[in-house]
């Protein structure tokens, strides 16, 4: 569901959440300038089409539910760990539909989704971190 603040906005503006950490913010090309956040981006299509297709990746299909179930228990989890709004989470992997849910989880809380090239060296990971 577009948020109350949806005011003519490119699509690629970030707006600071009223939790403190950044909003991402998406726009569906069905309904122009609306603006909707992420995760609301993805509950809605998990509950309009649950069994269809989020994403394809190496052979394997995963459903909106699967990808909606997968990304509230993983923030949950990160609430658990502490983390809070404004927190930065670093992803250190190679290509795999995880890290299209890693791009999104932390929005989900209100985090910054951090992440890392894994060809860079150990040296350019430590200045990407600090």
């Amino acid at each position: 569901m577009p948020s109350s603040d949806n005011r003519e906005e490119p699509a690629h503006v970030h707006k600071q959440s009223s939790r403190g950490g950044p909003q991402a913010r998406i726009a569906f090309a069905d309904q122009g300038e609306t603006m909707i956040r992420f995760p609301d981006f993805i509950r809605k299509h998990a509950f309009h089409r649950p069994d269809h297709c989020a994403m394809h990746f190496e052979g394997r299909d995963f459903t909106w539910a699967q990808m909606n179930r997968r990304c509230h228990a993983m923030a949950a989890q990160l609430v658990a760990l502490g983390v809070e709004p404004g927190d930065r989470i670093a992803y250190l992997g190679l290509n795999s539909h995880w890290i299209v849910e890693m791009y999104l989880i932390p929005s989900m809380v209100g985090a910054i989704s951090l992440p890392i090239n894994h060809r860079l060296s150990l040296t350019e990971m430590a200045g990407v971190l600090s």
